[in-house]
């Protein structure tokens, strides 16, 4: 809820283990599409999934790509303007979490760590998608895929590819 207009036409199903109507609805009135009582079966799931998508919308979410992909700083606008804040301080703080990103994920390659590596990676492709960097994302998400496989010459080699790009992405924001 908090989030508004960002989270449309995106499908949310929350999973609960209450079980009364009141508990349900109070899940879609926070915003949930629809809602799945524990255990999670396959069933649930897909009768969950028909529930929600009947009228799931998915204009504003292409609507946002297409923006963002014109100016790459229009999601971090949007978001310093929710959060009452200048562009220069949200553009500030999204590089420093980039930075810490990348420690994080030199730190488990060279560490041959694939559960942390592919965490650290799969939060990087989340900022990517966040600014519309495609050719950093794909890269960043063959890396996620290396590491999880354990594949450390070709993580090392994509990490290295990621970084470049991250570099060129940084350059881009700043000129933006």
């Amino acid at each position: 809820r908090a989030l508004g207009a960002q989270t449309e036409g995106l499908l949310i199903v929350a999973t609960t283990a209450f079980v009364t109507a009141d508990k349900h609805e109070a899940c879609r009135r926070a915003g949930m599409n629809a809602v799945i009582t524990k255990p999670l079966t396959p069933e649930k799931l897909r009768a969950a999934l028909a529930e929600a998508t009947a009228s799931w919308q998915s204009v504003p979410r292409v609507q946002l790509a297409q923006e963002t992909a014109a100016d790459p700083l229009y999601a971090l606008r949007q978001l310093a303007e929710r959060k009452g804040i200048s562009l220069e301080q949200e553009l500030e703080h999204f590089l420093a979490t980039l930075d810490d990103e990348a420690g994080d994920i030199a730190r488990a390659i060279a560490a041959r760590d694939a559960a942390a590596g592919t965490q650290a990676i799969h939060r990087l492709v989340g900022r990517l998608v966040y600014v519309a960097d495609q050719r950093a994302e794909r890269l960043a998400r063959q890396l996620e895929d290396a590491v999880g496989t354990e594949q450390w010459p070709r993580a090392e080699q994509l990490w290295r590819d990621v970084r470049e790009e991250s570099e060129a992405l940084r350059a881009r924001l700043r000129q933006t």
